[in-house]
Formats: C-alpha cells, structure tokens, sequence
C-alpha cells in the first residue's frame, strides 16, 4: 500500500482497493500470515500521506472474517428504519474523509464463501456493481442493495451473513464511463 500512497492520483477520480485474505476484528493477514492494522493500510493513502487524493473518494472493500460469531439471523416483520444527523461544514477536512470501507461482514463474525462460487460478499457487490454502476445509481445505494441481496441467503446450517460498510464520504459515488487513462 505505500507504493500506492506515494503516487500521483491527480488523473483519476478516486481510489479502489479489493482485498481478500483472513482476518479478525481490526486487521488482516498479509500473504506472510502476519497481521496488519486496517487503520494501518488505509492510512497509507489518506490526505496526508497522499496529498493527490484529497476530496476524492477512496474506497476498500475486504472480503475477510472478522471473529469468529456466527449469525443464526431472527425471525422479524419489519427493519427499524435509521434516523441521520447533517453535518457542519468546516474549512478543514478530517483525515479519514472521502472513505468507504466495505467489510464483508460486522466485527466478531465470520464471512461466508462458497467452494464452487466464492466469497458471498465479492460474488454480490461485483453483480450489483456490473449491473447498475452504470445506471447513475449511487455506491452507497449499490451497497444498500448488496445487504439486502445478503440478507436474505442463508448458509446449510441456517446461518446468516451482513456486510458493514464504513461509509466516511462527503458526497455520493456515481461511476460514470470515461476514457482510459495511461
């Protein structure tokens, strides 16, 4: 991730890293099995390390358990909708400003892959993006879509998986084509 943080971005419009790996609550394995910090890795390209990624939306998602807890889901009518608050503009922006991170699943919960399909999570969030990336549709609704699709697949045992995106953007994603870059 430092080669990453110390490029020039100027050209491009955010940043997309897919990980996918073992994990715990608040790290992953490297391909040495040593454990590495999330914080550690997305501060690696957050506006201070790399200043051509300010204001530019930078998104993770990691496919990776994050404990060990299983969800054997609930028996409900309805979900509880979730009220949210505005925010203060200010002149500064807060280093971690502009991230996504979508986790495969909440903290101290396993993640769920299928031996002929693959992950739950990367399988989902890849048809949901290949099917309406380019219908104006914005990420943070994309992966509203994607929990929703999750929500309702259930493992043998009964088992049940949710993704948790981190959501710290200041405005919505929407891809839209544009030409290549060299």
């Amino acid at each position: 991730m430092t080669d990453y943080g110390v490029r020039d971005h100027s050209n491009y419009d955010c940043f997309v890293c897919c990980l996918l790996t073992h994990g715990k609550k608040d790290f992953l394995y490297g391909s040495d099995s040593t454990p590495v910090s999330i914080s550690e890795i997305t501060s690696k390209v957050n506006g201070l390390a790399c200043p051509s990624l300010n204001n530019k939306p930078k998104l993770f998602f990691i496919q990776a358990c994050r404990g060990t807890g299983e969800d054997k889901g609930i028996e409900t009518d309805a979900l509880p909708r979730i009220a949210h608050r505005d925010a203060q503009e200010q002149v500064k922006i807060p280093l971690g400003a502009d991230f996504l991170i979508g986790y495969s699943t909440p903290p101290e919960t396993v993640s769920f892959r299928s031996t002929t399909h693959g992950s739950w999570y990367i399988c989902t969030l890849t048809a949901v993006l290949n099917e309406y990336a380019n219908r104006s549709m914005s990420l943070t609704d994309m992966l509203i879509l994607v929990n929703h699709r999750l929500a309702q697949a259930t493992t043998s045992e009964g088992l049940k998986q949710i993704p948790s995106p981190i959501n710290q953007l200041t405005k919505q994603v929407i891809f839209t084509p544009t030409s290549n870059h060299s």
